[in-house]
């Protein structure tokens, strides 16, 4: 009877012993989660050091761990609401071509329209912005559907803080349009700078 106990010990140990890794690693992989999304809020530096020490095991599930802490109560700028309106010639009141709180069927395309010429203006790519609002404004004037007459001024607003209740301006400029398609915005703030935008297929590339 003893001699069985001690075979039924023995073949328990790497039983438990297999358990016991088995529970560390789980309770491993756990609180690498943990970290990786706590560091997301206000990192120590002892969460910096685990992430570099875990970078490998963490890269390898997918997870991208180099990001910069954010604030949880902030949004990201280009994610706060913004309109973009133009004026026509001749005319006082401006017409809003894209705005974020819009409810229309293809409101996600305004919005993530809006959120692409907000980030390359706050980046300040011009050529960038020449050619998406050029784009925007031939396509408005081609289908005619709120502007009958020619666009002369572009103004993109946005919301500085997302506690805000009035719109500042991000961008806004003179637009000039040549009949041989190309257009030409020239920024109401720096009026020294030209950013000219091309439309037309036989015309060269946006300098």
């Amino acid at each position: 009877m003893p001699s069985t106990d001690k075979q039924s010990l023995e073949l328990r140990s790497p039983t438990r012993l297999v358990r016991a890794i088995v529970s560390l690693l789980v309770a491993a992989h756990f609180a690498a989660i943990l970290v990786t999304y706590s560091a997301n809020w206000r990192r120590s530096g002892i969460q910096d050091d685990t992430l570099t020490l875990g970078q490998p095991y963490l890269i390898g599930l997918n997870w991208y761990v180099e990001m910069l802490p954010i604030d949880w109560n902030r949004a990201d700028s280009a994610d706060l609401e913004a309109r973009l309106s133009v004026q026509e010639k001749n005319e006082t009141e401006r017409i809003v071509l894209l705005d974020s709180n819009a409810d229309t069927v293809d409101r996600a395309k305004k919005r993530s329209l809006l959120r692409l010429l907000v980030s390359v203006i706050e980046a300040g790519d011009d050529d960038g912005a020449a050619l998406l609002l050029s784009s925007i404004i031939s396509h408005e004037q081609a289908s005619a559907t709120r502007t009958q007459k020619p666009i002369v001024s572009v103004r993109l607003e946005k919301l500085l803080d997302a506690g805000d209740a009035n719109y500042s301006v991000l961008y806004e400029a003179t637009v000039k349009q040549a009949s041989d398609g190309t257009i030409q915005f020239l920024p109401v703030l720096e009026p020294q700078r030209t950013v000219p935008a091309t439309r037309s297929e036989t015309s060269a590339p946006a300098a």
